[in-house]
């Protein structure tokens, strides 16, 4: 094995046959998914050499510049389904405080991961919240009409239509006039609500551009607010992925991104 191959060679690390992980989107190998954006993340942010970058991530296992005005004026965001909260860390390396940063997941063991990940546990002044996006009676209250940006990355689709609304409506009552929802789901050309394949799988709605702006028609209309919709369909591509990645997914499955802003 020449120099540069041992230098990208993982440490000796559980795989996830090991840890009883057998999610369809999950690779053993990085490859050429390191971006160069994303490199940079993780060399500005966590003070990572490009030479030790690939091997720290093994060992842990338009909108954009709006929502960074927003933070860097002082205003509130929200990461909703956070997971690890890799986008706070992207907003906190462009310069956004992190103070009126928020996070939530379910599963909070997400974050102490986060922490391990991007060496951040003493500078990161974000506020995790523990709680279900569908339970109308969580830690969420805390922010009721306080929110001037959340993001609802992959985290819609995972319901069907009825739950999307209710997670919708949750999002409304944490929203004032003018705050922005965005993010980025799976959809496809035809709105359709369709069966996961998964272990206890469950109903998901698959929205397409029209279906996209009815859900949020339906819940302005029982929220008594009114909100300006913004989507596009696209190819998966654009987020760095390769066509074995999505190889798990139904053919007609395409990237739904979206940009919503409350009006009144």
């Amino acid at each position: 094995m020449n120099t540069t191959q041992q230098s990208l060679e993982r440490p000796e690390i559980a795989l996830r046959e090991d840890l009883g992980f057998s999610a369809p989107w999950y690779r053993d190998e990085i490859g050429p998914r390191l971006r160069p954006a994303t490199r940079e993340l993780f060399e500005k942010y966590c003070g990572l050499s490009d030479s030790e970058l690939e091997r720290h991530l093994y060992s842990i296992s338009s909108d954009y510049g709006d929502v960074l005005d927003r933070l860097k004026s002082g205003q509130s965001f929200l990461d909703l389904g956070c997971a690890m909260a890799q986008d706070l860390r992207r907003l906190a390396a462009d310069g956004a405080p992190t103070e009126n940063m928020y996070a939530t997941d379910v599963v909070s063991d997400f974050w102490e991961v986060g922490y391990d990940l991007f060496r951040d546990r003493d500078t990161l002044n974000a506020q995790f919240i523990k709680a279900d996006v569908l339970d109308d009676e969580s830690a969420l209250n805390a922010l009721d009409g306080s929110i001037d940006a959340v993001y609802a990355g992959s985290l819609l689709h995972l319901f069907g239509w009825e739950k999307q609304v209710q997670a919708c409506k949750r999002i409304v009552r944490m929203s004032k006039v003018g705050t922005l929802v965005l993010g980025g789901q799976m959809g496809g050309d035809v709105g359709e609500e369709v069966e996961t394949k998964w272990e206890g799988g469950s109903m998901m709605y698959m929205h397409n551009v029209e279906s996209f702006g009815e859900l949020w028609r339906q819940v302005g209309e029982e929220t008594g607010t009114r909100w300006n919709v913004k989507a596009e369909l696209g190819d998966f591509k654009i987020f760095g992925l390769e066509k074995e990645d999505v190889a798990w997914m139904r053919p007609e499955n395409m990237l739904l991104q979206f940009s919503v802003i409350r009006s009144t």
